[in-house]
């Protein structure tokens, strides 16, 4: 059994067929299915990570004001990076810190 296959049984039976489904409405079934295994490879993978994750890592997060949160979602879009990317670049320029 390949990784992917293993992948896409590791997926709990409800969002596997959820998937089946949405690739029996496809127009391109072989570009569907790609995109279903992918789905189910980066789900396991996201999920094998939790466990070394939280030995490695510690939220460091603040809580803003909403319209303060929308407009750094807007930059970071516009600078083409996740929020995470954004924010975390900007606080190591701030702080001078190297990444």
């Amino acid at each position: 059994m390949t990784y992917r296959q293993s992948a896409w049984e590791d997926m709990p039976k409800d969002e596997r067929e959820a998937l089946e489904a949405l690739v029996e409405l496809a127009g391109d079934r072989d570009k569907a299915w790609e995109v279903a295994r992918t789905i189910a490879m980066k789900r396991r993978k996201a999920k094998l990570n939790r466990g070394t994750d939280k030995e490695a890592r510690v939220l460091v997060g603040a809580r803003v004001p909403r319209a303060e949160a929308f407009a750094i979602q807007k930059e970071a879009r516009r600078r083409g990076q996740s929020v995470y990317r954004f924010v975390r670049e900007t606080l190591y320029r701030e702080a001078n810190w190297r990444f």
